[in-house]
């Protein structure tokens, strides 16, 4: 967040390739939504299809945040405070904001999509991608800061656990296009760990050291994949 695009991982990743395949006209097409969950992102993924056809030869998917992360009140509530007039509106939200870790240590606790849904349409995508595409690298979710998990108590074993689900989704469709980049893991042994990659102000999105760490290491499945050296970083 708050990064120029040229210091993304996927522009950094597209500069790695042009080093990989330097006959190659390397593009990127980059379709990340901040704030939307994987049914949004899926839906977004079939429309492209349609209109693209299985045009790619690398697919790239991240997602999984926006569909654990916990919440003191579930989706439907959210609307109905959204319709609320301003005074009121903003007074729930200050409430909801300022009691957030109280409320979801009471029980109170809900995800955007729930892990069953959440599985079910990893493998939907995933079953589709090998349809379309030659190499899929899943990235899946980075962890938080400790500041971020006291004021969201469970985001951390929220996050373990739409993890797990999908190495398994991975392993469920067994495809061996599909390769897992294990970002999270990979952040915690960095040298300064999630304090350095993670950005303090909302303890989830990559500084410019993530995104240089995500890059690399999908260059680095890529290159092992061709037998070259790693593009350097």
């Amino acid at each position: 967040a708050g990064l120029p695009f040229y210091h993304s991982y996927s522009e950094l990743l597209r500069t790695a390739l042009d080093e990989l395949f330097p006959d190659e006209n390397v593009c990127v097409y980059n379709r990340s939504r901040g704030g939307v969950s994987i049914l949004t992102l899926w839906n977004d993924y079939q429309q492209d299809s349609f209109y693209f056809g299985p045009s790619g030869n690398i697919l790239v998917l991240q997602s999984g945040i926006v569909d654990c992360a916990p919440r003191p009140v579930p989706e439907r509530v959210r609307h109905i405070i959204a319709r609320l007039p301003a005074p009121l509106r903003n007074a729930v939200i200050k409430f909801l904001h300022n009691n957030r870790s109280r409320l979801l240590r009471s029980g109170m606790s809900w995800r955007l999509v729930n892990p069953k849904r959440f599985a079910a349409t990893y493998c939907d995508w995933l079953r589709a991608a090998t349809q379309e595409f030659d190499r899929i690298y899943i990235l899946n979710i980075a962890p938080t800061i400790p500041r971020i998990e006291a004021h969201s108590p469970g985001l951390t074993a929220s996050i373990e656990l739409y993890n797990r689900i999908i190495a398994d989704s991975v392993d469920r469709v067994g495809n061996p296009k599909i390769a897992l980049v294990d970002v999270h893991s990979g952040i915690l042994k960095s040298p300064g760990g999630n304090a350095s990659l993670i950005t303090e102000e909302d303890g989830h999105h990559i500084t410019s050291e993530g995104h240089r760490l995500y890059a690399r290491m999908i260059a680095e499945k890529e290159a092992e994949r061709l037998g070259k050296e790693v593009p350097s970083f």
